[in-house]
């Protein structure tokens, strides 16, 4: 009756270790985290938008630092942010891919480029209607 009761005890044991292990991979957001910055932090909003068109938003903080919970949405991602510096008003873009979840991923003028040259055309027209498949972790 004893190995009976070991038995009992190692599958009781395997289940809580299973559980606690789905518990943690679904109560974790998932966030993309930057500063958006054109020579000085743009003060703005960041929408990011996933391969099914999904956006969420959210605004920059007076340093031009965001930070956007991704959970519900599938990379790749387009990020695009529009606000002010001096009383002039830019429209900058990023990517991102599955990588680069939880990680920081700035949006610049060059990071604008980047969009710009991996889509072929403006990083705004890329944004509204481009092929998201072709943000790759190599591209």
């Amino acid at each position: 009756m004893g190995s009976n009761y070991k038995l009992l005890f190692v599958l009781i044991f395997i289940g809580i270790l299973t559980m606690a292990g789905c518990a943690s991979d679904t109560g974790t957001p998932r966030t993309l985290s930057g500063t958006v910055a054109a020579g000085s932090p743009l003060v703005g909003e960041v929408r990011i938008k996933d391969k099914n068109g999904n956006v969420v938003d959210s605004l920059t903080d007076q340093n031009g630092h965001y930070s956007i919970n991704v959970s519900n949405m599938l990379p790749p991602l387009l990020l695009q942010a529009e606000g002010s510096i001096s009383n002039r008003v830019y429209l900058i873009h990023s990517a991102a891919t599955a990588a680069d979840i939880n990680g920081i991923v700035n949006i610049t003028p060059l990071t604008d480029l980047i969009v710009a040259n991996i889509a072929g055309q403006a990083s705004e027209l890329f944004y509204d209607s481009g092929d998201i498949n072709l943000i790759t972790a190599s591209s």
